[in-house]
């Protein structure tokens, strides 16, 4: 049994966590409790079982009014998922393979919950991919990326889904290219798809003291053991 708790991209995040804990004890998973309790305001979407929306699984899913988790921000937990992964991918069988893709780059942009990047270097990048597709967690702010990446070409565009963040989540794992900075969203999807890119920002251009020193060697590491997760060096406008 593993506790986990957080949105979309975190659940299935520590739920491939939890899978490589019990195949490096020559084991498996027969529950997964969600906690929901005490999330901070203004996030997109808490509280909602997305691992049953995202993937097909007969594991037993439970909700408790709690706040435990089993991270996979560990590094000696990364390299086990790492070793695991085809097993993983496996036993997390995404529901919809067949989703349209965007056809075209993504740049994700995540504001409302810790923004490591700043609007600014959004807007300067979306002006370098004439032609992509902007989507992300906060519609005001798309909406003036969307703004400057016009002034550059009217290619630019935005979702199709309407900032619904499990059919955003499909297109994106049957995507190419994703560009933005870290976002369990997207690592999730990069993770179980590994024809995904996923180019994310480095931690220089980032607001890089909104998570810690040793997450940020984490990422590195998922850089490090994944080919499909690389860190997108972004040095001046």
């Amino acid at each position: 049994t593993y506790n986990i708790r957080g949105g979309l991209g975190t659940q299935l995040l520590n739920l491939m966590a939890a899978y490589a804990d019990a195949f490096d004890q020559d084991s498996d998973i027969e529950e997964i409790v969600l906690n929901f309790f005490n999330y901070p305001k203004g996030l997109r979407e808490v509280n909602i079982n997305f691992i049953s929306k995202i993937i097909n699984t007969d594991i037993e899913i439970s909700v408790i009014d709690g706040t435990k988790k089993f991270p996979i921000f560990n590094q000696s937990i990364i390299k086990k998922v790492n070793k695991f992964i085809e097993k993983i991918r496996i036993k997390m069988p995404v529901k919809k393979t067949d989703q349209k893709p965007s056809g075209c780059p993504i740049i994700h942009v995540r504001q409302l919950d810790r923004p490591l990047v700043p609007v600014q270097t959004y807007k300067n990048i979306v002006c370098h991919f004439p032609k992509s597709m902007v989507i992300g967690d906060d519609i005001q702010v798309l909406s003036r990326i969307l703004s400057a990446g016009e002034g550059a070409s009217n290619d630019t565009i935005p979702s199709p889904y309407n900032n619904d963040s499990v059919e955003e989540w499909f297109m994106v794992y049957n995507s190419k290219v994703v560009i933005g900075g870290f976002s369990s969203f997207i690592l999730s999807a990069a993770l179980l798809n590994p024809n995904l890119q996923y180019f994310m920002i480095n931690k220089r251009a980032c607001n890089e003291e909104l998570i810690t020193e040793y997450d940020w060697n984490c990422l590195d590491l998922f850089t490090e053991l994944f080919d499909n997760i690389k860190w997108m060096e972004y040095t001046n406008d």
